[in-house]
């Protein structure tokens, strides 16, 4: 992702959330244990295609170390096709990029209030 883009979503995630983590990269923030067991972060945000490893794997990691973990993917892949090709299935929280910041946020607020389901 754009680093002016992810800069944006940073800002938008924090006046929603209060408190923002930021990765390029899903395999290197994975390691990071001090943000994964960090009590504040229940939210996480994911592209369904990344370099090193696919949001939906990365998600499936988190989530065994804090079950409690929401997750909103994002592609620029119609959600019709992710699900038809497997990748995510029909229940899992998802929008579409390019989005608005607006319909953003309503999502993000979506994710929030919801109860943390399996990734897998």
């Amino acid at each position: 992702m754009d680093p002016l883009i992810r800069e944006t979503m940073r800002r938008q995630i924090s006046a929603l959330l209060k408190v923002c983590s930021v990765a390029s990269d899903g395999l290197r923030d994975l390691m990071n244990k001090t943000t994964l067991m960090s009590p504040s972060k229940r939210e996480v945000i994911t592209d369904v295609v990344m370099r090193q490893m696919g949001g939906r794997e990365l998600a499936k990691r988190l989530v065994e170390f804090r079950p409690q973990t929401r997750v909103l993917y994002m592609s620029g892949y119609t959600d019709d096709a992710i699900v038809r090709h497997g990748v995510l299935d029909d229940r899992m929280s998802f929008i579409q990029k390019p989005f608005s910041l607006d319909l953003f946020a309503l999502r993000v607020s979506e994710v929030m209030l919801q109860p943390a389901t399996s990734p897998a």
